[in-house]
């Protein structure tokens, strides 16, 4: 089964957040990063919505994504027998690093 979001395509957002074509904005409400140790933290990269793992401090894995036009995807469904599924694996380190910081920010 094909998600509805590919990771190629979630991975895109967010590398646009990275480069500041987008913002990456903390959902009001949710928390901030540096108040959970553990957990969902929601974002919106422009009309996109991502839903972070926030796994002891770490920025761990994409949980949920929701484009603008209503699709889904979540992090089971980039998974399969073979692969351990997320759009951060599209991400070179130095992405993940600037992502990171970013998120800690929010």
């Amino acid at each position: 089964m094909n998600p509805a979001i590919s990771m190629k395509e979630a991975a895109d957002i967010l590398r646009k957040a990275i480069s500041g074509e987008l913002p990456l904005v903390s959902v009001a409400g949710k928390g901030k990063w540096q108040e959970g140790y553990c957990g969902n933290f929601e974002f919106t990269i422009g009309d996109w919505t991502f839903i972070f793992f926030n796994d002891c401090d770490e920025l761990d894995y994409v949980d949920k994504v929701t484009a603008p036009d209503g699709r889904i995807a979540e992090f089971d469904d980039w998974c399969t027998d073979e692969l351990i599924g997320c759009p951060f694996n599209d991400l070179t380190d130095a992405e993940m690093a600037k992502l990171e910081d970013m998120v800690y920010v929010s």
